[in-house]
């Protein structure tokens, strides 16, 4: 079975589940970019 493109997918996408998503995707890179992250026990997990 083939898959369908994205582009294709992204046009039947409602508005509303497009801003949905996109604010999902900003939230998830502001998640796992910050530049330093620290455990509870203060030990860097990037170095």
């Amino acid at each position: 079975m083939k898959t369908k493109p994205f582009s294709e997918l992204r046009k039947r996408m409602t508005p509303e589940r497009r801003a949905k998503n996109e604010a999902r995707a900003q939230l998830m890179l502001s998640v796992f970019h910050k530049p330093k992250v620290e455990t509870r026990h203060g030990a860097s997990l990037h170095k």
